[in-house]
């Protein structure tokens, strides 16, 4: 019995250790180009990248969202899901305002140079 119990416990604790993560240190890491949709913000709001760089939006929030160009069609994402990307890779310099329009509260802004 003791050992059926012992086995249990630590069952459980293998299980829950593979479960725990920081609060606040993002899953996405990739790179530095990346960018995270969660608490219905985009983390970084605001990133600054090169020519030809490609940027990946990906939505940590359990409700969907998009990522939508304020102007133009530079940015036109479905809706994203929880865990689904988005990528995009900008050819040319210039600011890109972009939202959700979903939540058109949400608000981003990539430079490129």
């Amino acid at each position: 019995m003791r050992t059926i119990f012992l086995s249990a416990v630590l069952f459980v604790l293998m299980f829950t250790a593979g479960c725990v993560q920081n609060e606040g240190t993002p899953q996405n890491t990739t790179s530095g180009n990346d960018v995270n949709i969660i608490n219905f913000a985009y983390e970084p709001s605001d990133i600054t990248v090169s020519v030809g760089d490609t940027v990946i939006w990906t939505n940590m929030d359990s409700v969907s969202h998009t990522v939508t160009s304020d102007e133009g069609g530079e940015l036109d994402s479905p809706l994203l899901s929880q865990g689904d990307t988005y990528s995009h890779t900008f050819e040319s310099a210039g600011v890109y305002d972009y939202h959700c329009t979903v939540h058109p509260f949400m608000k981003g802004i990539v430079t490129v140079e």
